[in-house]
């Protein structure tokens, strides 16, 4: 039976784990949790960290795997040791030169330049360098946004106001660098924000979905919807898929799944590239949303692709879905309501809690400080968008702040 390594083996990798078992392949689970959900679906488990690239090596040679594949689902993290493996052992999938890109904010900001394509004005700070100095020779104004150029997920990105608070925000931008302490500073483009999931294969890329994004106010980090085929969509998809597969050839991906991040400036009405990365969207994006709005099995082609079968992509449906998040006020959760006699008639609808009663619940900073979320499937975006609205309604958080109890819903 032909071996697979999978870094990575949480609730967000569960998918593809069962997918790979399905397709009778032996699979090797690897994560830093001894605890993960993943584990019991493995035909052999172990636990190191995902980073830890020469421990895995070193489990390779000692065990003397016969892999196939090294294959990383729906996350940033594992995504440079699944390369540093693929290309050690000469396997199909995540290169070096594809990581070294996706993981590089700045390097995919001199790609735009090169293709003349919209994206920020920036600059970038190592380690030791004058941020102010920086910002006056390189003409920012404010408002602009401080982030790390390897992290994902919102992870360490803040909207500064003024330079009384740059230093803040790139001290809490290097806590969430995943490898390179490198921060960018950007300018910030006001726009609607949306996502576009391709794949490339032999060099084509191919649009799977596009999602218009929504953020609360004074939120400029976190989405909290995601509305995929939505009127919007409909009226700009073109542009937008336009743009993406143009930087994306560029960039020179193998075959991969890709995630990309756009906005759609208020001022010049242009398509500006915010990032990109060779994977697919987190949080139920990848094993639910993606298969339902295209029609496609997404992970078991993303398995095809990472370990380099043929594919086959004939027809690419465009159906409405809204992934959307539950969010409280900071506080300790003290009961849930829901309003059953309304949720049991709402039919192709999901939802998920991250946290339990008696947990506390903080400042939405980024996408791991969402604490659930709804999935709204059907045939029409009005459908779709009632639903989620419904059940946002028939939810209630109960929380119980420092001021007295609250309460809240989506």
């Amino acid at each position: 039976m032909d071996q697979v390594l999978v870094i990575g083996a949480g609730q967000f990798q569960l998918s593809g784990i069962r997918k790979l078992k399905e397709k009778n392949y032996y699979v090797i689970g690897i994560d830093g949790d001894n605890k993960c959900v993943g584990r019991k679906f493995c035909d052999e488990f172990y636990n190191i960290d995902i980073k830890d690239y020469k421990q895995i090596l070193d489990l390779i040679e000692k065990k003397n795997f016969n892999l196939v594949g090294c294959i990383s689902f729906a996350t940033e993290y594992a995504l440079r040791t699944v390369a540093l493996i693929n290309d050690k052992l000469g396997l199909n999938g995540l290169t070096i030169s594809d990581v070294s890109i996706a993981t590089s904010k700045i390097k995919q900001r001199e790609i735009l330049k090169s293709l003349d394509i919209p994206s920020p004005k920036f600059f970038y700070l190592n380690l030791g360098e004058n941020v102010e100095d920086k910002f006056d020779a390189n003409q920012l104004m404010f408002p602009c946004v401080v982030k790390p150029s390897d992290s994902a997920g919102s992870r360490g990105v803040n909207v500064v106001k003024n330079k009384a608070q740059l230093q803040n925000a790139i001290k809490e931008a290097r806590k969430f660098s995943s490898f390179d302490a490198q921060i960018i500073v950007e300018e910030m483009i006001e726009g609607i924000e949306f996502t576009v999931e391709s794949f490339v294969y032999n060099g084509e890329i191919k649009t799977l979905a596009i999602s218009e994004k929504k953020k609360p106010l004074n939120n400029h980090t976190v989405s909290t919807e995601l509305f995929y085929n939505s009127p919007l969509v409909n009226n700009l998809g073109n542009i937008i898929e336009e743009t993406v597969t143009t930087f994306i050839k560029a960039c020179n991906f193998k075959n991969t799944i890709t995630h990309t991040e756009v906005i759609y400036s208020y001022k010049d009405h242009k398509v500006y590239i915010i990032e990109t990365t060779t994977r697919s969207g987190g949080f139920g994006v990848f094993d639910k949303v993606l298969p339902f709005v295209t029609g496609l099995d997404i992970v078991g082609l993303s398995i095809d692709l990472s370990l380099g079968n043929q594919i086959s992509i004939d027809r690419i449906q465009k159906n409405p879905c809204i992934l959307r998040f539950f969010s409280a006020n900071e506080g300790k959760l003290i009961n849930i309501v829901e309003m059953e006699s309304i949720i049991k008639g709402l039919n192709d609808i999901e939802f998920v809690f991250f946290v339990n009663i008696g947990d506390n619940i903080g400042v939405m900073v980024n996408d791991g400080s969402r604490i659930g979320y709804l999935i709204s499937y059907g045939r029409s975006w009005e459908e779709v968008y009632n639903k989620a609205n419904i059940l946002e309604y028939s939810i209630r958080f109960e929380v119980l702040s420092s001021l007295g109890s609250d309460e809240c819903g989506v």
